[in-house]
């Protein structure tokens, strides 16, 4: 199994511009093969991250990189509006406590059950906090984090694989954003190891083909 977060920064104005391009791809999954590996598409502002699963390395290549001359036009659309691109791969932690989705025999993939409806939650967020730690401390880091309790809305828990190295993180959903303020003071012990951290408060993509995990599969 491949995690990879994908994050694009667009120009002031042009995050809309990117999610009514979408309609030219479609959502068919027989000619978007990348949608049956989606995890989500998450928005902050004018940034959109988004994280996918996948096989292996050669199916990533398969499934994103296949030439489709008909992809052509949408490339040219949203290309313009972009500030930049960044990716990395990531792989699930080694732990089954923290892998309730992806890892350690477990793997959801669009068309399960989602994990939460936004019919029923209409304010749903998602939490990423990417904790940097010194080399050599992901042991010390996994044991300091299987101690705390990280919470029953885990979505995930990545390392990075290729990328900045001794990378940690975590995906949390919560019900609306007073919820975000009361999860953050139980995960300070891990913070405190860590040299870096941050936290990215994020909504689901609007489109329902976009946050398979917060819709159910003909929402």
């Amino acid at each position: 199994m491949l995690i990879e977060r994908r994050e694009y920064a667009f120009r002031p104005g042009g995050l809309q511009g990117f999610l009514d391009a979408q309609s030219m791809l479609g959502f068919d999954a027989a000619r978007r093969p990348t949608l049956g590996r989606l995890i989500g598409y998450f928005v902050d502002g004018d940034t959109v991250v988004h994280y996918w699963r996948f096989d292996s390395y050669d199916d990533w290549m398969a499934r994103l990189h296949r030439r489709d001359p008909e992809r052509e036009p949408y490339f040219r659309k949203v290309r313009p509006l972009m500030l930049a691109q960044e990716n990395r791969f990531l792989l699930p932690a080694p732990h089954p406590e923290l892998t309730p989705l992806w890892g350690n025999g477990n793997d959801w993939l669009p068309g399960a059950a989602p994990v939460a409806d936004l019919a029923a939650h209409p304010e749903l967020l998602v939490e990423e906090r990417i904790l940097d730690f010194d080399p050599g401390a992901l042991p010390g880091a996994w044991d300091a984090l299987r101690a705390l309790p990280v919470g029953e809305r885990l979505l995930a828990c990545f390392y990075t694989l290729v990328g900045r190295q001794h990378e940690i993180v975590l995906l949390h959903w919560h019900a609306d954003r007073a919820a975000c303020g009361g999860h953050a003071a139980g995960l300070r012990p891990i913070e405190s190891l860590a040299v870096k951290s941050a936290t990215r408060i994020m909504a689901p993509a609007p489109l329902a083909p976009m946050s398979p995990l917060f819709r159910p599969a003909s929402g």
